[in-house]
């Protein structure tokens, strides 16, 4: 499978790359970026 992937042009990437593209899409990680504290407007959610 892993080098079907890699013919279909999947590229490996680490934790750090997905924690990246992660932030940016404001998809944030309990006990990291919010916790038992954090209100839905200082996560980013006020809109749903």
């Amino acid at each position: 499978m892993w080098d079907v992937l890699l013919e279909n042009g999947v590229a490996p990437c680490g934790l750090g790359c997905r924690d990246t593209l992660r932030l940016e899409a404001g998809m944030h990680l309990y006990g990291s970026e919010m916790n038992t504290t954090t209100t839905p407007y200082e996560a980013s959610l006020g809109g749903l």
